[in-house]
C-alpha cells in the first residue's frame, strides 16, 4: 500500500486471538477503502489519456488526408501547367 502512497490504514479483520496459524495462512486484512479510491482515480486518468490519444490519432489521420489531397492538387496543377505550356493535349491525371 505504500507504493500507492497510503501510509496509514486500519485493520478490517483479524483472526481470533489464540488461533494457531501456519506460514502463509490468513492472519488479517487491511481496510482497502482508500486504495480502491486511488485505483478508481487512476482508472479515470487512464481513460482520459486513452480518449486524448484516440482524438489525436483522428486529428492526425484527418491532417494527413488533408495534406495528401493538397499535394495531389498541387501535383495535378503542376502537371497540367507543364503540358499546357508545351501546347500538348492534357490527359486526366489520376493518383
Amino acid at each position: 500500500m505504500r507504493a500507492a502512497g497510503i501510509y496509514e490504514t486500519s485493520i478490517s479483520s483479524l483472526v481470533a486471538e489464540g488461533t494457531v496459524v501456519e506460514k502463509g495462512e490468513y492472519v488479517a486484512s487491511l481496510d482497502r477503502t482508500e486504495l480502491a479510491g486511488k485505483m478508481a482515480n487512476v482508472q479515470t486518468e487512464i481513460e482520459k489519456i486513452q480518449t486524448q490519444l484516440e482524438q489525436s490519432r483522428c486529428i492526425g489521420v484527418t491532417n494527413a488526408y488533408f495534406h495528401l489531397n493538397a499535394l495531389s492538387l498541387a501535383a495535378g496543377t503542376w502537371y497540367h501547367s507543364m503540358h499546357l505550356e508545351k501546347g500538348a493535349a492534357v490527359r486526366p491525371l489520376r493518383f
